[in-house]
């Protein structure tokens, strides 16, 4: 990438760091924040361009994109991680947050996911569709539920009805959800078809 190219060009470790963090700030998508954040931290081997990682200081890479998270997603928000024009892309970073190892930025993600699907109840369906596919074995279903768990999700779809999904297909999904995963339905560990198709790789961004 060329933001990468020039960011190389830096020989001095605050500056190429402080170019990469404007980089991960400004961006108009979380998508493409994301990436940048991807290749310079837990996806070095894939970046070609840089020569040096000593110049880069991943700690304050990795404050940059959560600062950019929490600043857009949060309770009684005007934004949508689901807004019209958002793709995997740009979830995969709302998912990488809601995985991480601190119970608080946990419980942050999955406060503001309550809110977003309690607001905008369509959201639901294009959450539960885009994660659909990973519940058919054990570590994607791990990852669901560690962003924001299927029987609190199911409750909210049968809450709102059909204002939670937006096509056919997500009305599908969200009708399996609740029979599945809600009060009255089947066990959670009964694995889901794998309807949505979209892999476990590109929600976890490998």
């Amino acid at each position: 990438m060329l933001v990468l190219a020039l960011a190389n060009r830096f020989g001095d470790p605050q500056e190429i760091t402080e170019i990469l963090r404007d980089v991960i700030i400004q961006p108009a998508t979380d998508g493409f924040a994301y990436r940048i954040f991807q290749l310079v931290t837990d996806q070095k081997e894939q970046n070609k361009v840089f020569e040096k990682w000593d110049n880069v200081h991943p700690s304050k890479l990795t404050a940059a994109i959560l600062q950019r998270l929490r600043r857009k997603y949060q309770r009684g928000g005007k934004e949508s991680i689901y807004s019209p024009g958002t793709t995997w892309r740009d979830w995969q970073a709302l998912i990488w947050r809601g995985r991480d190892t601190t119970e608080r930025k946990r419980e942050d993600v999955r406060n503001y996911l309550q809110d977003e699907f309690e607001r905008r109840p369509s959201s639901i369906g294009k959450h539960i569709f885009w994660l659909w596919n990973s519940l058919g074995n054990q570590d994607g279903k791990r990852i669901v539920e560690e962003v924001f768990p299927l029987s609190r999700l199911a409750e909210l779809a049968r809450k709102h009805g059909s204002s939670a999904y937006s096509t056919s297909a997500e009305r599908s999904i969200v009708e399996e959800l609740i029979q599945k995963y809600g009060p009255s339905g089947l066990s959670g560990s009964q694995s889901a078809e794998r309807r949505s198709g979209v892999s476990n790789e590109q929600i976890e961004g490998s």
